[in-house]
């Protein structure tokens, strides 16, 4: 049990680090906004929602938020195989994901975003690890799940 937390946790740390850079890096340099093309480009936008750029009504709210990107990777862990090794990447997606928007949380009181297509809301490389992680933990879920 212990490799298959290794193994969760390096990639999991790897995408922390990359999405704390990529922050970091629209933070200092993205004080224009970019078109790459009609429907896509980069833009700085503080979050001070939950995901997705959503209000908080209310700022218990934001504790829940906090909490909950604490607690999901560990739920998740509890019903799926960690031996299987797409279940450990699925997983460390979500909790490298989680960490990003969670430090941020702490350490700036708000979520940094960048990516910004379409008419969806501005999000950043966490927001979609969570998404993506997520995402494949339902639909791998039959091949994955703890029996």
């Amino acid at each position: 049990m212990k490799k298959s937390w290794s193994r969760i946790g390096v990639p999991a740390l790897i995408f922390f680090l990359a999405d704390q850079l990529l922050k970091v890096w629209a933070a200092g340099y993205l004080t224009v906004p970019i078109q790459i093309t009609s429907w896509a480009g980069l833009v700085y936008r503080q979050n001070t929602g939950i995901a997705w750029s959503i209000a908080i009504p209310q700022p218990w709210l934001s504790i829940m938020n906090v909490l909950l990107l604490a607690v999901l990777p560990l739920y998740i862990s509890r019903h799926i195989d960690l031996r299987r090794k797409e279940a450990q990447f699925f997983l460390s997606m979500v909790i490298g994901g989680a960490l990003g928007n969670l430090f941020d949380r702490i350490a700036r009181g708000f979520v940094i975003d960048y990516v910004a297509i379409g008419t969806w809301p501005v999000f950043n490389l966490a927001d979609a690890l969570l998404t993506i992680g997520i995402f494949l933990i339902l639909v791998f879920y039959a091949k994955i799940k703890r029996t």
